[in-house]
């Protein structure tokens, strides 16, 4: 017992560190911690109502902000699906998201470090406490399905990287059930398959996990063509968002060009300040992984590539800062950095995470 307790401590203690961090901005706003509905946002509403009543797509009504369909057939269903359990026990369906939200958060920084960290020579417990304050924080502890989605796929990654294909590819699909770029990681395995084909038995493997991670994007179409009778429901809704492709560059620099333009007005540079750290991370460990050219490595590199340029090339109408925790897995990629760069990594975390707090708590964000 002596043994687990010091191997679960690191990842205890990062999240009780975040969840204290987080508390402390709540407190200091209109909406307490102790309030369940204060981990709640916008979209929190329609997670809650399909774990409540299923999927559900109307016409838009003249005075919604938003023409064409309404519903939330533009929200995976795997977030809503956990919470069906502590519901049906009796517990309220906004308890029941924190305590999903919270034991996922737990569960995410539990595998990135037994799964991960703890075999590194140095700087492991840096590097855990840094993606306990990655970029999008908030979202991981807040009643979404950020945190959810980093276990899939981490989940997903350790099980590629040991080439256990089958459960790369149904942890693929898990993740591909609760976020909406959770299929992304089908092309991600597919590429780095082909790049590492040895042994014998790879190519086929990475495609199978592939197509089972797509397989659970497809199934969510299915569920809503019966539920709702119509195939594209999850187009309908998200197509009134505006996405369409932009040039992923263009859209980092339109969200990050407002740090370098005064006059700055506070916490509201948050956003802005997020998506500049998330970008220089990004760019910083990519450069570093071209040293190293093992297949974790190439793995990792995939991964933070396509889940950061995939919702910059969708636009502006994205929820960068939301889409930005989808990355926690490429924390992995700053290993064998010194200490001293881990540390100030997780300084600049820190201080972003703290005005990105305060505008979820104030509900300022979407």
């Amino acid at each position: 017992m002596r043994d687990v307790g010091r191997a679960l401590a690191p990842p205890l203690g990062a999240f009780l560190a975040a969840r204290v961090f987080l508390c402390i901005i709540a407190a200091t706003t209109d909406r307490p911690p102790w309030e369940p509905g204060s981990w709640s946002g916008p979209d929190t509403a329609h997670y809650l109502s399909i774990a409540k009543h299923g999927y559900v797509l109307v016409p838009c009504s003249p005075d919604d902000p938003l023409p064409g369909h309404c519903g939330n057939t533009g929200w995976m269903p795997g977030y809503a699906w956990a919470l069906r359990p502590l519901i049906a026990a009796g517990l309220s369906p906004r308890w029941a998201s924190v305590v999903v939200s919270a034991t996922f958060v737990l569960a995410s920084l539990t595998t990135l470090w037994l799964g991960f960290l703890s075999s590194w020579k140095q700087g492991g417990v840096l590097a855990l406490f840094v993606a306990a304050f990655f970029p999008g924080q908030v979202y991981q502890h807040g009643a979404f399905p950020l945190a959810l989605f980093s276990l899939f796929a981490l989940l997903c990654l350790l099980a590629a990287l040991r080439d256990r294909w089958l459960l790369a590819g149904l942890a693929g699909a898990l993740a591909a059930l609760t976020y909406s770029t959770g299929w992304v990681l089908a092309p991600v395995l597919l590429a780095w398959g082909l790049a590492y084909p040895t042994p014998a038995g790879r190519r086929k493997g990475a495609a199978l996990a592939a197509l089972l991670t797509l397989s659970g994007f497809l199934g969510v179409l299915l569920l809503q063509w019966w539920q709702v009778g119509a195939w594209n429901a999850f187009f309908l809704v998200q197509g009134g968002f505006g996405h369409g492709l932009s040039n992923p560059f263009v859209t980092w620099w339109i969200k990050v060009r407002e740090v370098f333009t005064p006059p700055w007005r506070g916490v509201q540079e948050g956003p802005h300040l997020q998506s500049l750290l998330a970008g220089a991370w990004a760019t910083g460990t990519l450069a570093g992984s071209l040293r190293r050219r093992d297949r974790a490595t190439l793995l990792l590199a995939l991964y933070v590539l396509a889940f950061w340029l995939l919702p910059l090339a969708m636009g502006r109408g994205v929820s960068q800062y939301r889409s930005q925790a989808a990355m926690l897995p490429g924390v992995l990629l700053m290993r064998g950095l010194p200490r001293p760069v881990l540390a100030l990594a997780l300084a600049a975390a820190v201080l972003v995470a703290w005005p990105m707090g305060v505008l979820f708590f104030r509900l300022l964000l979407v």
